[in-house]
């Protein structure tokens, strides 16, 4: 676990940042003076969303461009990044937006972004001194000095949801924020602001004496929204309750109303006025208070928050706010609304999930920081029944993609929650049943049949109609699949209550899943064309989750997943007894999929060798599509696994190598490249300190800068740990004509994560399961239900078994490859785990620590040099040489006869090979770690010796040892052997119309000891 830190040290900002992993708190220690939307925290309840300033508290623009042109947020908007405030759903209306893929569907409906409330964490401290010196705090402005901030930090708790930011101003003031979006009580937040004189008192003559004073100013200002108007808003002093109206541009039956108080923990020589609270002369009287308490609590409510429209949301605020101020209460309902809030996030974890990698603490973080960005953002209750819940990419606390939901809502998050939150899941499926209307008049206005059919456009909002931002025709025809895959595995997790829901799973699958099924297969059977030369359905005009191509035709994808939705329709309508068309049938079995001559799934036709994929596409045939798909071949799978493992672009967004994550632990027996796709996943996307992933791995992209944070990538992570290294599906079999859920388990040992991971309360068929993978077993514990659930665990015996053909006439349905058992309520099945081959037979460096003492280029890491894949190399910086260190384990009996290197595009011209036996590295030890305290033990416990050896790796690793040191010490194996290229560059594979895998340069060597 320790040598997992080495990770941590090569992402982007690790500097001045601390993980504390019993209290899951995520630490930044250093102040800096500019706003930069990486390093910014956020607090979030799934309704309000705020960012925050460095100082905890206060209004900015973000004025950090050390490193580039990144101030401005990504498409649409492309307006400068700001610390907003922000609800869910708070949809304008704007006529022509900055930047927009299709202009000329302006005239037909304006787009719809989100809006940004007025920031209600808007504070300015000020500090006049005996010298009636004048000191600020503001977060607006740029130039406060670093030097007058010490002892700084700013916390995010994972566990509870609390952003605390502390530090000490001018060696004399502690001012310590807490700021909390309730959890439990989504229309209340909470600001506590104690500020405490930690200075030594200036002592003068009575004469002379000089005072100083303490200005707080509390402040909500229309300003400090984007596209809103302003309409009701005043001070009531006697009450000391400030509320504002706001209403999204163009959008004047939707409101927000916003409404705040502030208490003082003292009253004595203070002054109050519609927005200040000055402490004069405070050092007078110091000792009475010393420590001052600022606490702010705010309502809001807005017109999608209430569903009954005859109740005003200004004045629900007013009413919650005034409630507390007549009772004099403040103080003691915070307390009251903070201990809602801690028990409600205590029953996230205890009650709905909570998942460890015991050896990784890197990977731990972040799959626990994907769960606390994701259930941030998201809400259970108080959901407009009619509306539901939309989710942008970036969630709430920020307006980047301007809010719009994408397929990222569908394809990537949702099933994330699934397992933990279905009721989540739920509502964010309404909001897509709620705009049939919309999706259906999309087909009408484009000359489609008026029989029901539905084509969704690709971005949305307030409405579904399509926009300039996101077409319906002609674009990314596959979200309407996407939305039909949500619903599809929703139904199969089983998770109803119909108590709560007022359904059940049956009447779903009736009146919600099948009319939404039946309403795309409409439009598809309308939109693809039959080729009578070919025989075989086409699609042509669209784009495919690879925007790098667009306006193509026969995306993989697309074509694929039409096949899946068809394939679905087949077997539901019997289930049901519903009669479909036999076009649908016909589709299923003729629909186009463009494999080629080498047998590689190319992703659009016309497709050449020169392709570089933004984005996972044609693996999405695989995971997650290919578990509905019984004509699946083997040696397809794995070659698309082996050539878009080639083509994936380094500066592509970030969920893509958690789909190779599943794709390589379900096809791959050998190695572990499926672990080295998951730190590849992370380590170039992830920001620190509060462990937000970023769209790209570069943030400094003038011309496409990344969303920010991209819970879309953290929704990719959890998939890529829940369902990817385990092998779990949500999936069916047909039982007699009728369909029987199951769930897959597909899992196998994780090499690079010793003790393998552990996920408890996992929901299925309304039961609640403990999950454990380690280096012999697995193991499912039904730990509460009532329901007899089906596993069905495929078989890792013969994987080139798998010999189906996609284009079979007759669908040439394979044999059931699986074992299958039946799980009773408080039962336990395990299960021994498949042993992994090597790549290599008898290769004793697969899968070992691995280290780079030098810089790898974008994206690289070294564990891609060694972990059974053909297609993973490890590239590094730049030509200079280049030191790799494997760690091959207490295995000093071991003869070393040689070994192979198996190269990437760019073979080096030579190399050399040192060996360091277990029994000397102690040696190095004393030499490279003299400043050790360890150094001081003269006799070394067993205990003693293994830290003091993981202290030496955890420095190769970091980087902190330097190559010579290494060599002087170790016996040289081999000396600049020269390679030869077996494989000379060829440029027709990089740029010519075949597509195949090309073969890769191999240098085999032998150790010859008896020089």
């Amino acid at each position: 676990r320790d040598k997992s830190l080495q990770w941590l040290s090569v992402i982007q900002d690790h500097n001045n940042f601390v993980y504390d992993s019993l209290k899951m708190e995520l630490i930044s220690t250093g102040f800096h003076s500019s706003n930069k939307f990486s390093k910014q925290a956020y607090v979030s309840n799934g309704y309000i969303g705020l960012r925050t300033s460095n100082l905890g508290f206060g209004f900015s623009y973000d004025n950090d461009d050390s490193g580039g042109t990144i101030l401005n947020n990504s498409w649409p908007l492309h307006n400068r990044r700001y610390t907003g405030a922000y609800l869910s759903d708070f949809y304008c209306l704007i006529p022509k937006l900055p930047a927009t893929n299709f202009p000329e569907l302006d005239k037909d409906g304006w787009p719809s972004v989100i809006s940004a409330i007025p920031y209600w964490n808007d504070w300015t401290i000020e500090f006049i001194d005996e010298n009636d010196v004048s000191h600020k705090l503001d977060a607006s402005d740029n130039t406060i000095n670093p030097d007058t901030i010490s002892n700084y930090t700013q916390t995010l708790s994972m566990r509870s949801g609390i952003l605390t930011t502390s530090f000490i101003w001018l060696d004399r003031i502690k001012i310590t924020t807490e700021v909390i979006a309730n959890k439990k009580v989504y229309s209340m937040s909470s600001v506590v602001i104690d500020i405490t004189y930690v200075g030594d008192m200036v002592k003068t003559s009575n004469e002379n004496k000089k005072s100083f004073k303490l200005i707080i100013e509390s402040k909500l200002q229309s300003e400090t929204g984007e596209r809103i108007d302003l309409g009701d808003y005043d001070f009531l002093e006697d009450k000391g309750v400030m509320y504002m109206q706001v209403s999204p541009i163009n959008v004047p039956y939707s409101t927000a109303g916003i409404s705040q108080t502030v208490h003082i923990n003292t009253y004595k020589k203070t002054k109050f006025l519609s927005h200040q609270i000055v402490f004069e002369d405070w050092n007078s009287n110091i000792e009475n208070c010393r420590s001052i308490r600022v606490t702010k609590l705010v309502s809001i409510h807005s017109s999608e928050y209430v569903s009954d429209e005859s109740k005003d949301p200004l004045d629900l605020s007013m009413r919650e706010i005034l409630n507390i101020v007549d009772s004099n209460s403040v103080p003691m309902e915070y307390h009251k609304l903070k201990i809602l809030h801690l028990n409600r996030w205590n029953d996230f974890y205890k009650r709905e999930s909570f998942i460890e990698i015991p050896s990784d603490i890197l990977l731990e973080m972040v799959i626990r920081s994907s769960l606390f960005h994701i259930i941030s953002n998201v809400r259970e209750v108080n959901v407009n029944p009619d509306r539901g819940l939309p989710v942008s990419p970036t969630g709430i606390s920020s307006d980047s993609y301007g809010g719009m939901v994408f397929w990222d809502a569908d394809f990537w998050v949702l099933p994330s929650l699934l397992p933990f939150f279905p009721k989540v899941a739920k509502n964010m499926l309404i909001y897509r049943n709620a705009s049939i209307a919309d999706a259906r008049q999309n087909c009408v206005k484009h000359g489609y049949e008026d029989n029901g059919m539905v084509c969704y456009p690709w971005t949305a909002a307030r409405f579904s109609n399509e926009t300039s931002t996101g077409p319906a025709i002609d674009y990314e025809y596959h979200i309407n699949i996407d939305i039909v895959y949500s619903m599809m595995v929703y139904y199969l997790s089983g998770n109803f209550n119909e108590q709560e829901d007022g359904f059940n799973s049956d009447t779903f699958l009736r009146y919600t899943l099948w009319p939404r099924m039946s309403d795309v297969c409409k439009f598809m059977s309308a939109y693809v064309k039959y080729n009578d030369t070919m025989h075989r359905y086409e699609t042509f005009n669209l784009t495919d989750p690879d925007e790098y191509a667009n306006h193509i035709n026969n995306g993989a994808y697309t074509n694929f997943a039409i096949k899946t939705l068809f394939g679905w329709a087949i077997d539901f309508s019997k289930h049901l007894d519903i009669e479909i068309p036999e076009r649908w049938t016909d589709i299923f079995y003729k629909m186009y999929i463009p494999i080629n001559k080498n047998n590689i799934t190319v992703e659009y036709e016309g497709m050449n060798s020169s392709i570089i994929t933004k984005q996972a596409d044609v693996l999405l045939n695989i995971f997650p599509l290919g578990s509905f798909n019984k004509q699946t071949h083997y040696e397809n799978m794995l070659n698309d696994l082996k050539f878009y493992t080639l083509k994936q672009a380094t500066d592509g967004p970030a969920m893509s190598y958690q789909i190779y994550v599943a794709v390589a632990n379900s096809i791959l027996n050998h190695g572990c490249s499926s672990q080295s796709f998951l730190y590849k996943s992370v380590i170039p996307y992830l920001r620190l300190p509060f462990a937000q992933f970023s769209e790209q791995a570069d943030d400094y992209n003038a011309r496409f800068p990344p969303a920010f944070p991209f819970l879309t990538a953290h929704g990719a992570f959890l998939q890529s740990v829940v369902f990817g290294l385990t092998g779990l599906r949500f999936n069916y079999f047909i039982d007699k004509g009728k369909i029987e859920k199951c769930l897959e388990f597909n899992p196998k040992p994780l090499k690079l994560l010793p003790g393998g991971i552990s996920i408890r309360n996992f929901k299925y068929l309304e039961g609640v399961f403990d999950i454990t993978i380690s280096d012999d077993i697995a193991v499912i514990d039904y730990k509460l239900g009532t329901n007899t659930v089906v596993i069905k665990v495929p078989s890792r015996e013969c994987l080139e078994c798998h010999k189906g053909d996609l284009h079979s006439f007759e669908g040439s349905e394979e044999d059931d490859l699986h074992d299958t058992y039946y799980l009773n309520p408080f039962d336990t099945l395990e299960l021994e785990l498949y042993e992994i081959e090597e790549n290599i037979p008898g290769n004793i460096a697969e899968c070992k620590l691995i280290s780079s003492l030098n810089k790898g280029a974008p994206s690289e890491l070294s564990l891609s040099a060694n972990d059974g894949n053909n297609e993973t190399h490890y590239q590094p910086y730049d030509m200079k040489e280049t030191n790799i260190i494997i760690d091959i384990g207490p295995k000093d009996s071991t003869v070393l006869k040689g070994g192979t290197i198996i190269w990437g595009e760019r073979p080096a011209k030579n190399f050399s090979v040192y060996a360091l036996p277990n029994t000397k590295l102690l040696d190095v030890a004393q030499h490279i770690l003299v400043e050790s305290s360890l150094n001081k033990y003269p006799h070394l416990t067993k205990r003693e010796y293994d830290f003091k050896l993981n202290e030496l790796e955890i420095a190769l690793a970091s980087g902190k040892i330097k190559a010579e040191s290494f060599k002087n010490i170790s016996m040289l194996l081999i000396e600049n052997y020269n390679v030869e290229v077996t494989q000379p560059y060829n440029k027709k594979l990089d740029y010519g119309d075949e597509v195949k895998i090309p073969s890769s340069n191999e240098t085999s060597f032998d150790f010859d000891y008896t020089k």
